[in-house]
């Protein structure tokens, strides 16, 4: 048998898929990665709403909530948390937001509308993203980006320059070189924010993307080797745990361009290394 434990409240369904259900491109039935026939047809359990707290190697469980659940072989696959900056009068309001799960963008569309003036922290691909279903349905999206250039991740200067063009064109506005500061507000609600310029933008809605951390705690604690990321066997996914593997976000991955071992928080890497994973668990021989 097959047990996946999820702290979310909703089966498995595509993440990237969460700027294309905000902006109404995509129903939320659209998203599911399954249909529920098919873990029923494969004998999986999907456990919503478990938040696992703890990872016993001794006794071979995991702990979610008031239950134990036993293991012969554990993949942890619990991907990323957002990365927030330290900002004044911020945390806690209720108009601050991220933007990485259907719960978050099922918030931020209960938000949204025709007057709602948008500002999103970072001009990397989740603010992008944001920016990009935000533009559909707010009276105006502002992105704030620390770097000199959008995604400065992954494009050069002259591609950055083109996707910035072609961005402004569809009605988005940037404030590159710069970060937010602090915020101004009434009560829970923030109302305007001021930039490391001094200059003042109205907000209506913040979402905070300027990046995303690996979750290793649960590892960590169970011992397991972590070096920012969770260590595996990058061509079996094994961890330094022997019965324990590892997938997505949460691992430290081979960049195939240098050969360089860094976090590589992508879909399709995290969709190879789980379909490694889950072979070699089973007794398989796939390999990266």
């Amino acid at each position: 048998t097959v047990t996946i434990l999820t702290e979310e409240a909703y089966m498995p369904y595509s993440r990237p898929s969460i700027s294309y259900y905000l902006k109404g491109k995509v129903k939320e039935s659209d998203m599911a990665l399954r249909k529920p026939y098919f873990y029923k047809e494969k004998k999986i359990d999907v456990v919503t709403n478990a938040k696992v707290t703890a990872i016993d190697t001794e006794k071979k469980t995991v702990k979610a909530g008031r239950k134990s659940y036993p293991y012969d072989k554990l993949c942890l696959c619990t991907g990323s948390k957002p990365f927030v900056p330290p900002m004044e009068n911020v945390k806690g309001k209720s108009n601050a937001l991220t933007f990485l799960d259907l719960q978050t963008v099922k918030d931020i569309k209960s938000i949204a509308n025709e007057k709602t003036r948008a500002v999103v922290i970072g001009a990397g691909l989740i603010g992008m993203k944001a920016a990009e279903g935000l533009v559909k349905i707010c009276k105006s999206v502002d992105v704030v980006e620390l770097a000199p250039r959008v995604l400065p991740s992954i494009l050069d200067e002259k591609s950055a320059k083109q996707v910035k063009k072609h961005l402004e064109n569809n009605s988005i506005r940037f404030h590159m070189e710069n970060t937010v500061v602090k915020a101004s507000s009434k009560g829970k609600l923030i109302t305007s924010v001021t930039l490391k310029s001094g200059k003042k933008l109205p907000c209506d809605l913040l979402i905070l993307a300027v990046g995303v951390r690996p979750q290793t705690e649960l590892a960590e604690k169970a011992g397991l080797a972590v070096d920012r990321g969770i260590i595996t066997d990058t061509q079996t996914m094994q961890t330094s745990n022997p019965d324990i593997y590892a997938a997505g976000d949460c691992c430290v991955s081979v960049d195939m361009l240098d050969g360089s071992k860094k976090i590589i928080a992508l879909w399709p890497n995290a969709v190879q290394q789980g379909n490694v994973a889950g072979s070699q668990m089973a007794g398989g021989d796939t390999v990266t």
